[in-house]
């Protein structure tokens, strides 16, 4: 009883259900009992910090800090940071975290923008034990890009990249269909291809230097770790 099939075809009723019952019927016949779950959830607001215990073998980390809305102007070069700190072979977290130091199974930053905010999205998984070390040296990157900038080939390297996801956007019906649905929602417009690659090439050096600054020194992020760390208090503090 806590189990729907929904199905929409060219099938009957009775049909459906004979499928139904022939290939989940061990799963429908199961009794599933409630066990009494040892996670442990700890919240530390002062340090933005939430920790979800769980018997893993891995920990995944994600770190959101509050962004630009989707009408600013700081949306595409918060585009292209995220591609240079966390997209593909070429980023700073995929050099750095797991190539260098051998604290990632996997890691990336993404972002997100809606009317009224976005966010900024870093994702990395690693081994319970080096959580503590992931964190740090993830926070020493964005010191370093906060402070310093990124280079140019980085910033041509997230450009191309840009490019070639949005025409192979393009080639997505699926992928059309979601991206014209947002523009319009929005916008009231749709921007032609040429139109979007001038905004993207007019993006600076300095703009993403800016958009870093204000993104990593705020204080407006939030941390949460999932995983089966021993010691929550070493980590807690260790993006701080």
């Amino acid at each position: 009883d806590k189990i729907i099939f929904s199905i929409v075809g060219n099938i009957d009723y009775d049909e459906a259900k004979n499928i139904v019952e022939k290939y989940f019927s061990e799963i429908l016949d199961c009794k599933f009992e409630s066990e009494e779950s040892n996670e442990i959830v700890i919240k530390d607001v002062e340090n933005n910090f939430v920790f979800h215990k769980k018997d893993e073998n891995q920990s995944k980390i994600y770190i959101l800090f509050k962004s630009e809305n989707i009408y600013s102007d700081k949306v595409n070069p918060l585009m292209l940071l995220s591609v240079i700190c966390g997209v593909g072979m070429c980023s700073r977290f995929f050099n750095e975290l797991r190539e260098k130091l051998g604290l990632a199974y996997s890691c990336g930053a993404s972002t997100f923008f809606a009317k009224e905010f976005g966010y900024f999205q870093i994702f990395i998984a690693t081994s319970n034990e080096k959580v503590g070390s992931a964190l740090i040296n993830i926070k020493k990157i964005l010191n370093e890009i906060s402070e310093n900038g990124v280079y140019q080939h980085e910033l041509e390297i997230a450009k191309t990249k840009f490019k070639a996801d949005f025409v192979y956007g393009m080639n997505s019906v699926s992928r059309q269909a979601k991206n014209n649905a947002k523009k319009y929602h929005y916008f009231k417009n749709i921007p032609s291809f040429e139109e979007k690659m001038e905004e993207i090439e007019r993006v600076t050096l300095e703009d993403v230097k800016k958009c870093a600054k204000k993104l990593f020194n705020s204080k407006n992020y939030v941390v949460s770790v999932c995983g089966n760390v021993e010691s929550v208090e070493d980590i807690k503090n260790a993006f701080n």
